[in-house]
């Protein structure tokens, strides 16, 4: 999990979905972080709300913040809670080797995808040790 006062404008950032009911396929997407409280006016409902582009996106377009508006870069923001999804790449090397140990056998899951809950992202990792750099 990357803390919000750690997060740095033009980084790449990880977060990891999983895959099949048991969760034991876990993916790894790219997001390159553009910064905070970009677009939010005070109108949401949310304090602070942290805005990531997707990687593919920062490939064929480059900076949405540089070029302008394009309506076919990929934006997206989240909110403080849900940077417990999001990792640095040493957040992401520690969780990976978590990972490692907690993934069960694969079982048939006849090529359905799910997705963890939230809160049970958040429960796993409140769960487990807080390592320091």
């Amino acid at each position: 999990m990357v803390e919000k006062d750690k997060l740095i404008k033009n980084n790449f950032y990880f977060q990891i979905f999983y895959h099949s009911p048991i969760n034991s396929i876990p993916e790894i997407k790219t997001f390159f972080y553009l910064g905070a409280n970009i677009y939010n006016h005070g109108k949401r409902k949310f304090k602070d709300e942290y805005y990531f582009q997707d990687a593919e996106s920062y490939i064929k377009h480059g900076n949405i913040l540089e070029k302008g508006d394009d309506p076919h870069a990929m934006v997206f923001f989240i909110n403080e809670n849900q940077l417990v999804m999001m990792f640095d790449i040493n957040g992401l090397i520690i969780r990976l080797k978590e990972l490692k140990e907690e993934i069960p056998k694969m079982k048939n899951f006849k090529g359905k995808t799910y997705y963890t809950p939230y809160s049970e992202i958040k429960k796993s990792i409140e769960g487990r040790k807080v390592r320091k750099s």
